[in-house]
């Protein structure tokens, strides 16, 4: 991947490196704005991350996970829009971190990166933080129980929520 730096150059990144924003961002440049495509992507990406996570994750990582939600809790209550979002992510960048596949870890980075400017203004939106902790506590339940069809149903709530907030933010 090369990343390309304003004023700078281009520079071909590690293979580890993780995706610099700025690369993402002038690739979908023209995409960034549109929310029915930026949700239809995230739906599909995050929801193949998540259900490949299931299978892979062990005990500590779910205890991992389970932390940084304690943090999102801690946080919510007097933490601004982007200090939450930031936690939000490092939740899905490790969700994608131990989907099992290198594939997917990047698209899940691509994925954040294309919604951050769309989740800062989800976030502001009054109950988005509580649904964003109870619909990723939702998901880590049922990520540990291991059952398909519960995973499946709390990954179409999480995202049925989502599209609640997105309709919010279009009709305002």
């Amino acid at each position: 991947m090369i990343s390309i730096r304003a004023g700078e150059g281009s520079f071909v990144n590690k293979q580890e490196m993780p995706i610099p924003s700025e690369t993402i961002l002038w690739l979908f440049h023209n995409e960034l704005h549109n929310l029915k495509e930026v949700y239809a992507a995230r739906k599909l990406i995050e929801s193949e991350v998540y259900l490949s996570a299931a299978r892979y994750a062990s005990p500590a990582q779910f205890e991992h996970l389970q932390q940084l939600i304690g943090q999102l809790k801690a946080d919510q209550p007097d933490g601004s829009p982007a200090s939450f979002l930031d936690v939000l992510d490092a939740f899905d960048l490790f969700m994608g971190d131990i989907c099992g596949n290198a594939i997917y870890a990047k698209l899940m980075q691509t994925m954040i990166h294309l919604r951050r400017e769309t989740s800062l203004k989800l976030l502001a939106v009054p109950g988005a933080q509580e649904s964003s902790i109870r619909s990723r506590s939702a998901l880590l339940k049922a990520l540990k129980s291991g059952h398909a069809t519960e995973i499946s149903s709390s990954i179409d709530e999480l995202f049925t929520d989502a599209q609640r907030f997105y309709d919010a933010l279009i009709l305002n």
